[in-house]
């Protein structure tokens, strides 16, 4: 999967939503993070490294230019109910969990255990 340019916005800033920014952020994408957190709530050091990375920040308040991201990460706590899922949803956007993107950007062979 070639992801450089790609435009994406991570739902959920959480330990993986995290790790997903900063691995796509490395890979080249163009990178765009939500959490529902105000930016006050937030780490200040996790603030200021997407800052230095150039990444967009919506933190406390939803981004108005969904249709203009090619992919949606949504981190596992996030409901698909959310509304910003949903208008990603509705305008198109292909929406996918970080598990989906680690299979896309890994190789090798895998195994999937599910459950609690």
């Amino acid at each position: 999967m070639d992801i450089k340019n790609t435009n994406v916005i991570i739902i959920g800033m959480g330990r993986s939503g995290i790790a997903a920014a900063e691995t796509l952020l490395s890979l080249g994408a163009q990178v765009s993070v939500y959490d529902k957190k105000t930016r006050q709530e937030m780490e200040p050091n996790l603030v200021q490294f997407f800052k230095n990375k150039d990444a967009i920040c919506y933190f406390g308040e939803e981004p108005t230019n969904i249709d203009s991201f090619n992919l949606m990460i949504v981190s596992p706590g996030v409901p698909l109910s959310l509304d910003l899922v949903q208008r990603g949803q509705e305008a198109g956007v292909e929406i996918i969990g970080e598990i989906e993107l680690a299979w896309r950007l890994g190789r090798g062979k895998y195994v999937a255990i599910t459950g609690t």
